[in-house]
């Protein structure tokens, strides 16, 4: 979900939906996959646990996409910044 914000708050290019969506993307999405990493790798170890590595590889592809949604937030920051910096 916050995938999904970040990357609509490229749309605006303004500098404050940038940063909100740079904490979105790269930081928040990262937390939360790494969250649901540390639970799949503590129940693995029950005789119970049944692997799913689509999820595993899910996990990753939403990982590389929030890094790149978050690249785009930074390549306009940056922007804004020059912009600033130029006048």
């Amino acid at each position: 979900m916050c995938l999904v914000v970040s990357a609509a708050l490229l749309i605006p290019r303004s500098a404050a939906t940038s940063i909100a969506g740079y904490l979105l993307a790269p930081l928040i999405v990262t937390a939360a996959v790494s969250a649901y990493r540390f639970r799949d790798i503590r129940a693995s170890q029950s005789p119970w646990y049944a692997a799913s590595p689509k999820q595993r590889q899910l996990s990753t592809v939403i990982l590389i996409c929030s890094f790149l949604v978050g690249l785009g937030h930074a390549w306009l920051i940056a922007t804004e910044i020059a912009k600033m910096l130029a006048s």
